[in-house]
C-alpha cells in the first residue's frame, strides 16, 4: 500500500500523473524539484512538504490535509478548493514576495484552522479573506521583516481563534478595539512591533472583552500610555508581560481583575515612580527591573506565593522592608543589584525557599 512519495532533484518537462492512493491517502515530498501535477484533483495526497523547489499549483486536492513549505519558490499559492486543509505552514522562504492571495478563503479552505508563516518577504496578508476562514484557531507570523500594514481588525470575526503569536514582523499600531470581540483566544503574544504612540485600548480590559485570555505579551513594541486599573473582562489572564515598551507611571495602585495574575513583567519601561503596595495573592513572579523605580519599597504584606522578584537597575535608594521578611514566605529569589539598597538585611527573614539573593553594587 502507497504511503509516501518523494521526488529529489526532479525537473520532468511533462506533467506528473500522481496516483490515486490508498483510501488513508499518501504523503508526499519535493525537494531541489520542479513539479506540475497532472489532475491534482484525483491525487490521494493528504501531506505535501516541499523544500527548495517551486511550489507547484495543488488547487483542487481534495484529500490533502497539510501543507509544509521550506525554503520555497512560487509557481502559485492562489489554491482554491481543498476543503480539507487544515494546517499551512511557509517556513525560510525570503523569496515569497508580494501580498499573499486572497483566494484564502472560507469557501476554499472550509476545514483550515492553522497557518504559520516565518522568513517570508511578504509586504501584505489577505485580511479580509482570513476572515471569513470560521474554523481558524491560530495564527503565527514570525521574521517577515517587509509585512508593515496594521495590524488586521478584521480578525475579530474569527470567532474560533485561541492563538495569535507574531514576532520579529514590524506590523504597524494602533492595537485592534475590535479585537476585544475574540470570544475564544487564549493567548496572544507580539514582539518587535512598531506600536510608537499606540496606548493600551481601553476596551481589551473592559468588561465582556476576551473572556477566555490566559496569556497578554507585547514587547518592544514601543507601547506607551499608562496601565490601566481596571482589567474587568480578563478575569483568566494569569501571565502579563510588557517589558521593552514605552509604559509610564504612576503604576494603579489598585487592580480590578488581576485576582488570577501568576506574572507580571514590567521591565525596561519608562514607570519611574513607586510601587504600589499591591495585594495579588496568586502573584509568582515580578520583574521590574530598569524601570527608574524609586524607593521606598511597598510593604506587601499580602503575596503568600511570591516567589521571584526583579528589581535590579532601579534608583530605588532605601532599604528592604522588615515586613517582606515575615510576610513573603516562598520569596526563593530576589534581584535587587544596582538598585542603591541601603540599610541591612532583616534579621528575621524567615524564608526557607530563598536560593538567589543579588545586591551587588547597591549598598553604598
Amino acid at each position: 500500500m502507497l504511503t509516501s512519495r518523494g521526488f529529489s532533484i526532479y525537473s520532468p518537462t511533462g506533467s506528473v500523473q500522481l496516483p490515486p492512493g490508498a483510501v488513508a491517502g499518501y504523503s508526499m515530498s519535493l525537494s531541489s524539484s520542479t513539479v506540475t501535477f497532472a489532475s491534482p484533483s484525483t491525487a490521494g495526497i493528504t501531506y505535501l512538504s516541499v523544500s527548495n523547489s517551486v511550489v507547484p499549483d495543488i488547487s483542487g486536492m481534495l484529500n490533502i490535509t497539510s501543507i509544509y513549505i521550506s525554503s520555497g519558490t512560487l509557481g502559485t499559492i492562489s489554491w482554491t478548493s481543498m476543503l480539507r486543509l487544515t494546517s499551512i505552514t511557509i517556513a525560510s522562504s525570503p523569496s515569497i514576495t508580494g501580498a499573499l492571495p486572497e483566494t484564502w478563503t472560507n469557501s476554499h479552505f472550509p476545514a483550515l484552522t492553522s497557518i504559520y508563516l516565518s522568513s517570508l518577504g511578504v509586504t501584505s496578508i489577505p485580511s479580509a479573506a482570513w476572515s471569513s476562514i470560521t474554523m481558524l484557531t491560530s495564527i503565527t507570523i514570525e521574521s517577515c521583516s517587509s509585512l508593515t500594514s496594521a495590524l488586521p481588525s478584521e480578525w475579530s470575526s474569527l470567532n474560533q481563534l485561541y492563538s495569535i503569536s507574531i514576532s520579529g514582523t514590524p506590523f504597524l499600531g494602533p492595537l485592534p478595539d475590535s479585537w476585544s470581540y475574540l470570544a475564544s483566544v487564549v493567548t496572544i503574544s507580539i514582539s518587535g512591533a512598531q506600536f510608537s504612540g499606540t496606548t493600551f485600548p481601553a476596551s481589551w480590559v473592559a468588561s465582556g472583552s476576551m473572556p477566555n485570555l490566559v496569556s497578554l505579551v507585547i514587547v518592544s513594541c514601543g507601547l506607551g500610555g499608562a496601565l490601566p486599573s481596571q482589567w474587568e473582562g480578563t478575569a483568566p489572564l494569569t501571565y502579563l508581560g510588557l517589558s521593552s515598551n514605552s509604559i509610564i507611571g504612576p503604576l494603579p495602585t489598585t487592580v480590578t481583575g488581576w485576582s488570577r495574575l501568576t506574572t507580571l513583567d514590567l521591565s525596561s519601561n519608562f514607570i519611574g515612580t513607586v510601587l504600589p503596595d499591591w495585594s495579588l495573592s496568586s502573584l509568582t513572579t515580578f520583574s521590574c527591573n530598569s524601570c527608574g523605580i524609586s524607593g521606598p519599597l511597598p510593604q506587601w504584606g499580602y503575596m503568600p506565593n511570591i516567589n521571584t522578584i526583579f528589581l535590579s537597575s532601579n534608583p530605588i535608594g532605601s532599604s528592604i522592608p522588615y515586613s517582606w521578611s515575615q510576610s513573603l514566605q516562598h520569596l526563593g529569589a530576589l534581584n535587587l543589584a544596582s538598585s542603591s539598597i541601603t540599610g541591612q538585611l532583616p534579621v528575621t527573614w524567615t524564608s526557607t525557599f530563598l536560593s538567589t539573593l543579588s545586591l551587588g553594587s547597591t549598598c553604598p
